[in-house]
């Protein structure tokens, strides 16, 4: 089996490849305090912000999978990028 040519990873390709996973995880991170100044500025805000509180905690715990998801997706790029290029057949690469 021949040794596959590679060419010189550039900076370029490394933005390209990481800056949508990096978006992600800042919108959710801002998500949070936009939501919150938002619910201080509508009519009652001591007990929307209590109850946005409560919800935002009940949200966490079912989003919680979805976060790990991303967290698994991110570790295991580099599995992905090795079989990017192996056919119309993923289900190969997708337990290694």
């Amino acid at each position: 089996m021949a040794a596959a040519e590679t060419s010189p990873l550039r900076l370029r390709t490394i933005f390209a490849f990481w800056s949508p996973m990096a978006a992600t995880w800042l919108m959710m991170a801002a998500e949070g305090p936009f939501l919150a100044a938002v619910i201080a500025r509508l009519p009652d805000p001591t007990h929307n912000l209590a109850a946005f509180g409560v919800a935002y905690a009940f949200a966490l715990i079912a989003e919680a999978p979805v976060i790990m998801m991303l967290s698994a997706a991110t570790a295991s790029s580099r599995t992905a990028t090795r079989c990017a290029g192996s056919g119309p057949s993923v289900s190969r690469c997708a337990w290694r």
